[in-house]
């Protein structure tokens, strides 16, 4: 995932803020546009989106994803014992 670019300015406002890129990279990706004068935006995640993000994220500890070649999804399921991971390399 590309990291948008920013400004010092944006840098140091996240450091005052206590933001970090994690909350940026979410709102990059899940936020929605409103238009601005002079060809800026504002991004921001609406109430309805954060929260099916807040129910996924309680569930996202207990589900795995098991990829084959070229990223190809094989199946998702539930995790509910440890899966011994190996060396092979697919």
């Amino acid at each position: 995932m590309t990291h948008p670019e920013q400004t010092r300015h944006s840098t140091r406002r996240m450091q005052q803020r206590a933001i970090n890129q994690t909350v940026l990279r979410l709102i990059e990706t899940f936020g929605e546009a409103r238009y601005q004068k002079g060809g800026a935006e504002i991004l921001e995640i609406p109430d309805a989106e954060l929260k099916q993000l807040r129910d996924a994220i309680e569930r996202v500890g207990k589900v795995c994803v098991v990829k084959g070649q070229h990223d190809r999804v094989i199946t998702v399921m539930h995790r509910n014992q440890r899966i011994p991971a190996t060396q092979h390399i697919a």
